[in-house]
């Protein structure tokens, strides 16, 4: 067994590790949200759940704001990732969105 030290050595070391992992991503996430808006002119299509083809304005049905998210199915998969599908997953039912 490992002695007391080593493992707060090692304790320490993921300690600041993931610090540094917990920067970065605040780094990207503000990166992100400073982003520039820039106007979508291209008439874009989509499917919904139930087959039919809606046009990206009408997506948003009203609302002021789209959540969208997507998946990446690789050749020959039967599922999307999971670390694409991983916060969809974990996210709040859909319709408390609506309120």
């Amino acid at each position: 067994m490992p002695a007391k030290q080593e493992c707060m050595r090692a304790r320490k070391d993921l300690v600041r590790r993931e610090k540094k992992l917990s920067r970065m991503a605040q780094d990207v996430a503000r990166a992100m949200r400073e982003m520039p808006v820039m106007k979508i002119s291209k008439d874009y299509v989509f499917t919904r759940p139930d087959g039919r083809n809606v046009c990206l304005p009408n997506l948003f049905e009203g609302k002021r704001q789209l959540v969208v998210y997507q998946f990446t199915v690789g050749s020959g998969a039967s599922d999307a990732c999971a670390r694409c599908t991983f916060l969809a997953e974990r996210s709040a039912d859909a319709h408390q969105l609506d309120s």
